[in-house]
């Protein structure tokens, strides 16, 4: 601001509230004179910070789940996303949009993830058969059935149940018929 040039015991007028960006004049650290000071005077500006809605939508669906007040030029800080997996995916979260910056005015940062499909270990139990190896698949993926067990002494009969899309980690466990001849000793 220009300085204000008076006589002494002039009728001085306070000046209009000075303007800082981000912050909200709180008056001057000593009180305006109403005359001018013998010796002159020299006022300091005193300012409140502005404090800004930031809001969440953590899950990135476009609600907002939480909001924080952050003051003017200020770096917000969050925990990451929070979108629960469900059972075809794990979201993995992947950061903010826009890209989380200082504060210059009320925001709404949306939480990015990139979608994993969810992995599944489909293993084969051969009972003491020959080793078939666990397999892991993607969600929903068609389990391949492997190559048919063999065991001394048994025919295979299958796997105790269906063989399915790969939707959860699962054990399928041969079973077997005595072969004529381990049935004869």
């Amino acid at each position: 601001m220009d300085p204000i040039t008076a006589d002494f015991g002039s009728t001085l007028a306070e000046p209009a509230a000075p303007v800082k960006t981000g912050y909200i004049f709180a008056g001057w650290d000593v009180e305006f004179p109403a005359t001018m000071p013998v010796d002159g005077l020299t006022l300091n500006a005193q300012w409140a910070v502005v404090e800004y809605a930031i809001n969440w939508d953590t899950d990135g669906d476009g609600i907002v789940d939480d909001t924080t007040n952050v003051a003017y030029d200020t770096v917000p800080v969050h925990e990451d996303g929070a979108k629960a997996a469900i059972a075809e995916y794990t979201y993995v979260f992947s950061g903010w949009e826009p890209e989380i910056s200082a504060v210059r005015g009320t925001t709404t940062y949306t939480a990015l993830f990139d979608t994993v499909p969810n992995q599944y270990t489909v293993t084969f139990d051969t009972v003491g058969g020959s080793e078939i190896a666990p397999v892991t698949y993607a969600y929903g993926a068609v389990v391949a059935e492997p190559a048919v067990p063999s065991k001394e002494g048994y025919t295979f009969a299958g796997w105790d149940q269906p063989v399915g899309p790969a939707n959860a980690d699962v054990i399928y466990t041969a079973v077997y018929n005595k072969t004529a001849k381990a049935q004869a000793k």
